[in-house]
């Protein structure tokens, strides 16, 4: 079966997935600033997805947000990073 919009696969446990990418990439962005840091989200379900994509566009207005993904951290300092700033962030 193809997944499409009207019939999406959902996979049994969220996952984020943060790709960085070795030379920034120009993606044609409205704000026309080139990417170098990709999010890639598998959802659970159409709730999760929603609530995944509200967070990271908060998250990605805030600029020590961005400003740290950027310096690539290792897995579990960048973990504990998203994890704390987030509580942080979305709880005000």
């Amino acid at each position: 079966m193809q997944p499409s919009f009207e019939k999406p696969v959902f996979y049994k446990k969220t996952m984020i997935i943060i790709g960085f990418l070795e030379e920034t990439k120009d993606f044609e962005s409205i704000d026309g600033i080139d990417t170098k840091v990709i999010f890639l989200t598998l959802p659970a379900n159409k709730i999760e997805q929603a609530i995944i994509d509200i967070k990271l566009q908060r998250l990605s207005m805030d600029e020590h947000f961005v400003n740290t993904i950027k310096k690539e951290l290792c897995r579990r300092e960048l973990l504990e990073f998203i994890k704390t700033f987030e509580d942080k962030i979305l709880k005000d």
